[in-house]
């Protein structure tokens, strides 16, 4: 009808509200700066202006999905809590495991306290004198089951208690059981005597040392204040002169990163330069954080030591096939595969500046979340080496490698969607800085070996900012085909391979 107000209907993503939004209306205005829309018939991201009209007409016919940047704080905040809920999940199977050990341990104790006193009494019902040191130590392990409930002292294989609850004499007799390394709490700093310190031999018994590693700050993408729930006990085992000893590392930061998972992340920062992260400092409440950066604006690159903390379950192998050797094996140490005994990392990252205790980093190769350890200026004199003194083998030299660089292409319509997505960025400015840094990641073929042989033909994806791309491998080049928001995947490209090479 003439002169009727035409509208279009939107949905508000995550919710069934649905808008009836002017074709002409200014989305930013309506709806607030950085919001975007996707056309829901073919998930095409429609671009918005400077100022926050739509680049395009929008169709009273069509029905579009309104995203804005409250959007992926909520679902940040709903990972969080189902993260916590997984943990309490485990934190109370973990009691009520403890507690039918408690129940089986006292009444075993007080069946045989039990027996102790029938044995004892027996003899005066026939008219014989009771036994009377059966009656004591009847009376012995009844006052000794006491204490031991009073105290928590159960016995670390019999009821399940920490390592770290042990005193220290039996720890030195016995090494921690595989029960009570699975029961330690997050958090829980775990102790184990690598010789008989008690006897002043500096023997090494059972050569193990435990280093408990547990929460500090934050990995939720975008808050760095979140509790990041993860746990590794990191094992060594050798001599150790000088007795036994403790291993306890915490986190001074998690750091936040353009790459949210293992897949696509690439393997040296200085594969990709343009990748973006940032550290925000949580320090131990004796340390000022801005005093202890003082100085270190001075340096262009720093050195980061940090935990492989999406490690998983894989077993760590002596030797493996990185993927520049495309399936043939080398010896663990050789590699800088992330299986390892002790999963530390080490990454030299630009500094770009520091903001009170909050660095900024480019050239990362860390996911999102990553624990870090220290941060260590770069020194050249110190960290680097003439290049006629370092020898590598063939197949870490570019002219010799067996894998070679891959060449890029990305369709005009996968740059349409990256700049329709600019709004929705966090840590690239623009989209062509968005674009150059998928190029680095897929110049260097991101794929495992895994990935390369047995899924050549399949479509890949991964992620880098709030984008997810997909592309497909052929004839030495790397195409992308599409790029979406990152809460309109499905990830149902990601394949979860197996080995021990997959993610190396």
């Amino acid at each position: 009808m003439e002169g009727e107000l035409q509208t279009c209907r939107m949905h508000w993503s995550g919710s069934k509200t649905v808008f009836a939004v002017p074709l002409g209306a200014n989305l930013w205005e309506v709806f607030g700066k950085g919001c975007f829309v996707i056309e829901q018939e073919s998930r095409r991201a429609i671009p918005i202006d400077p100022v926050g009209f739509t680049a395009e007409p929008l169709r009273a016919d069509m029905t579009y999905a309104l995203f804005s940047k409250s959007g992926p704080k909520l679902l940040r905040e709903c990972h969080h809590l189902r993260t916590q809920m997984n943990v309490l999940r485990d934190d109370l199977a973990r009691v009520q495991q403890r507690s039918l050990r408690f129940e089986r341990v006292t009444t075993e104790q007080l069946r045989s306290a039990s027996e102790l006193l029938a044995a004892a009494i027996a003899p005066r019902e026939q008219g014989a004198p009771a036994d009377v040191q059966g009656i004591t130590e009847a009376m012995r392990t009844l006052r000794s089951l006491q204490r031991r409930i009073e105290t928590g002292e159960m016995g670390l294989a019999e009821a399940g208690a920490e390592p770290a609850q042990v005193p220290r004499a039996a720890a030195a007799r016995a090494p921690p059981t595989p029960d009570a390394e699975a029961d330690a709490e997050p958090g829980v700093t775990v102790v184990a005597e690598a010789g008989d310190s008690a006897s002043g031999s500096g023997e090494a018994a059972g050569g193990a040392i435990l280093a408990g590693v547990g929460p500090r700050g934050g990995c939720a993408r975008g808050k760095p204040d979140h509790p990041h729930q993860w746990t590794r006990v990191v094992k060594a085992s050798g001599q150790q002169q000088g007795g036994g000893g403790v291993v306890s590392i915490t986190p001074i930061g998690h750091i936040r990163s353009c790459f949210a998972e293992k897949n696509g992340t690439p393997r040296q920062g200085s594969i990709a330069p343009s990748s973006r992260a940032v550290l925000e400092l949580k320090l131990p409440s004796s340390l000022n954080p801005l005093h202890a950066v003082d100085g270190l604006e001075h340096f262009s690159h720093v050195w980061l030591l940090w935990h492989f903390h999406q490690n998983g379950p894989a077993a760590i192998r002596s030797k493996v096939s990185p993927p520049r050797l495309d399936g043939e094996r080398v010896g663990l140490y050789a590699t800088r595969s992330p299986h390892r005994p002790n999963a530390i990392g080490l990454s030299a990252v630009r500094l770009e500046r520091i903001e009170g205790s909050t660095l900024y980093l480019s050239g990362v190769d860390l996911i999102d979340g990553t624990p870090i350890f220290d941060v260590k200026p770069y020194v050249p004199i110190a960290d680097s080496l003439p290049l006629e003194q370092v020898r590598v083998p063939p197949w870490l030299r570019p002219e010799t490698a067996p894998v070679s660089d891959l060449e890029v292409d990305i369709t005009e319509a996968a740059r349409e969607q990256i700049r329709g997505l600019e709004p929705a960025l966090a840590f690239f400015r623009s989209a062509a800085e968005a674009e150059e840094a998928i190029k680095q990641v897929l110049r260097a073929d991101p794929r495992s070996v895994f990935w390369r042989h047995q899924h050549a033909d399949e479509m890949y994806g991964f992620s880098i900012d709030q984008l997810n791309v997909v592309c497909h491998f052929s004839d030495g080049r790397a195409h992308v085909t599409g790029v979406e928001h990152l809460a309109l995947s499905d990830r149902a490209h990601s394949l979860k391979p197996t080995g021990d090479d997959r993610d190396i």
